[in-house]
């Protein structure tokens, strides 16, 4: 099968180069193995093709190494990340268990907005501008809060990231390994 390089694969190439290039190694050479009977069928036009078939071959067994270095490589990026996730996600519990009293302050501000949503005197858009209203007075007037939701965010950021890193290379296994797989039948 060939086809142009697509826009997603053009970005995942600039942030991942080595393994970017590693898979579309592996899957061209992989192709070119399912490639090899329909070949064979050419022996009677083409005498060379014993050769070339030879050459496919050779270039699977020679990769196969580096294959299985990139994929041992990947899987303890993935190792590390997945242990800095944790980390994160432990700062997350705990910048939440810091922000729960102000949580419960502003439920308590909220209260006024409720009601009056409950008994239909105002619309729900109308609730959620006072609440967006309550809260910014409330992270003005408490900076302990402003800053800690904004830490918050930073982490929740930096752990989607993370997450984003880890299912990337964690493909960049399964494809390596569904090419292993083919190199060594």
């Amino acid at each position: 099968k060939i086809r142009n390089i697509s826009q997603l694969e053009r970005c995942q190439y600039k942030v991942y180069p080595w393994e970017m290039a590693m898979a579309w190694r592996a899957e061209k050479i992989t192709s070119s193995l399912a490639f090899l009977e329909p070949m064979r069928a050419l022996k009677p036009i083409y005498g060379d093709v014993d050769a070339a078939i030879e050459e496919i071959k050779k270039m699977a067994v020679d990769i196969a190494p580096e294959v299985n270095l990139m994929i041992e490589s990947i899987g303890r990026d993935v190792v590390r990340l997945e242990k800095d996730a944790i980390a994160v996600k432990l700062a997350i519990e705990a910048l939440d268990a810091s922000l729960a009293p102000h949580l419960r302050r502003l439920e308590s501000l909220y209260a006024p907005v409720d009601a009056l949503l409950k008994e239909k005197k105002i619309k729900s858009w109308d609730a959620d501008c006072q609440k967006k209203s309550i809260e910014s007075e409330y992270a003005k007037n408490n900076t302990a809060y402003a800053e800690l939701t904004h830490e918050r965010a930073d982490r929740s950021k930096e752990l989607s990231d993370k997450e984003l890193d880890i299912a990337q290379r964690k493909n960049f296994i399964a494809r390596l390994v569904a090419c292993r797989e083919i190199i060594i039948r």
